[in-house]
């Protein structure tokens, strides 16, 4: 099992309007006299990424995040994803209705493709 408390780590949360948003948290317990074992957590949203290969760092509002199952589906997204290829909570369920089924990340790859050609 892995440890969580006393380290760093990285996760996706939803945000109110319900797109992952990359964040860093930290969690521990900690000892006081007044209020015995408490547990800290400190959440931070991620301001950008560094990927493997490059030195400079990638502003997160200019990467997309899809959170898939195993067959591919899109399960999530974050706001990035939407506002670059106008993948809105709408535009997803009216895509859905037209394929007749979920939508894939191979559909949103060829979208994307379409776009740059």
């Amino acid at each position: 099992m892995p440890r969580i408390f006393g380290r760093t780590r990285n996760i996706f949360i939803k945000d109110f309007k319900e797109y992952v948003t990359p964040c860093q948290f930290f969690i521990n317990f900690y000892y006081t006299s007044q209020f015995s074992y408490s547990i800290i957590l400190h959440l931070d949203p991620i301001p950008s990424i560094i990927y493997y290969g490059t030195q400079s760092p990638v502003l997160i509002k200019h990467c997309m995040f899809f959170i898939c199952n195993k067959r591919n589906v899109i399960m999530d997204y974050s706001r990035s994803a939407s506002k670059l290829i106008g993948l809105s909570h709408k535009v997803k369920k009216e895509q859905e209705e037209i394929l007749g089924r979920e939508l894939h990340i191979d559909d949103v790859v060829l979208q994307i493709v379409r776009m740059e050609a």
